[in-house]
């Protein structure tokens, strides 16, 4: 058993780009952040934000590392920042979810001691290497895409008579109806301070460390920006992170922008999203 562990151990560290796999959306998490944590490139600017942020493509941008987690938050990238020696020159904070909290859990695992330094130093041992899910999932898409290419005609169906004008299904409007009434609840004011007193603790640390800090907000449905929820936290941006000594992106307009549910981009969108934030990032790339 240990001779074929160290064989694996040696095969995973020539092995070909595509041997690795993501079986959940927890492990999806996990491997980004092993791999901004072990890697030895070095970053000049990296984004930190949650699912919404998430969907900005990363390869589109020259030396920049999206540090955003599906169902985290923005502390969470910011507290992996924390253990990092050798830090980013800029990092862009996403503002639209700043209230939802850490995931201790989530980042502790990542550096506890024997977890840390055994993923280090054995690849073979990071949540993306299980040799089983690896040989699993190039079976599966194999024998799916065999599939779907020999049947495509039945797997085709036409646009649903449930669409509405503009593309907007009727599961798509539930979906926004349950974003309104959330985003037309007043925040609570402790969750705020809180929230905003654990944010400006790590961007003081971040400046003390030489590092510029940019703050950033995606675009989201229409519907949503101006009711109450958004603009209290709009308010508490400018109040605790001055335009005078903080730089923000402008964030475009809504109606040039897709979701697939009122608050993450449809893959267009987030093309098109990428390309405006490459824009407006464009003095921090190399």
């Amino acid at each position: 058993m240990i001779v074929l562990l160290l064989a694996y151990a040696g095969f995973v560290i020539v092995a070909p780009k595509w041997w690795h796999a993501i079986q959940n959306q927890w492990q999806g998490n996990l491997v980004k952040a092993q791999q901004f944590i072990y890697t030895k490139d070095t970053y000049s600017n990296v984004i930190v934000g949650s699912s919404l942020a998430n969907k900005i493509l990363s390869d589109s941008l020259p030396n920049t590392y999206n540090l955003s987690f599906d169902g985290l938050s923005i502390y969470d990238g910011l507290e992996i920042l924390t253990h990092i020696k050798k830090l980013p020159k800029n990092v862009f904070i996403e503002t639209n979810v700043v209230l939802r909290t850490a995931d201790t859990n989530f980042t502790s695992g990542l550096f506890s001691p024997i977890q840390y330094y055994s993923k280090e130093y054995v690849k073979a041992l990071r949540d993306d290497e299980q040799p089983i899910a690896i040989v699993g999932d190039q079976i599966s898409w194999r024998v799916t895409n065999k599939i779907i290419n020999r049947f495509k005609s039945i797997f085709y169906s036409p646009p649903s008579a449930n669409n509405k004008p503009g593309g907007e299904s009727a599961l798509f409007q539930k979906m926004l109806d349950i974003q309104v009434k959330d985003y037309s609840k007043i925040p609570d004011k402790l969750k705020i301070t809180e929230s905003f007193t654990k944010l400006k603790k790590y961007v003081s640390e971040l400046k003390d460390k030489g590092v510029n800090v940019c703050f950033f907000e995606m675009p989201v449905n229409k519907e949503l920006i101006n009711l109450p929820s958004a603009t209290i936290i709009k308010s508490k941006f400018l109040t605790d992170f001055p335009q005078t000594k903080y730089t923000y992106i402008l964030v475009p307009d809504s109606a040039n922008y897709t979701t697939g549910d009122g608050l993450h981009l449809n893959n267009e969108s987030a093309i098109t999203y990428t390309r405006y934030f490459k824009e407006s990032i464009k003095n921090y790339l190399p």
